[in-house]
């Protein structure tokens, strides 16, 4: 049986679990904490490279795009 858009978007308590665990890392990456970033960086990066390539339409280019915004995030913390 499919869910109902209600029941798609309602958060969960595993999603309030899940967002708490992201501010703590986003909290601790900012503190400079390099591990943290890196689970940061492989919690979102096949979510931001599916993104990406739907913008670029290239394997390369989303590559490039995705490298270089998680560059940027991680320099502006440092």
């Amino acid at each position: 049986m499919e869910k109902s858009r209600e029941e798609r978007v309602r958060p969960t308590v595993e999603g309030t679990e899940d967002r708490a665990v992201e501010q703590e890392l986003i909290r601790d990456a900012r503190r400079g904490d390099k591990a943290a970033f890196g689970r940061l960086i492989r919690r979102h990066q096949k979510r931001l490279f599916r993104f990406v390539y739907g913008l670029v339409g290239t394997f390369d280019q989303t590559e490039d795009v995705v490298q270089e915004a998680f560059v940027k995030a991680y320099s502006a913390n440092v």
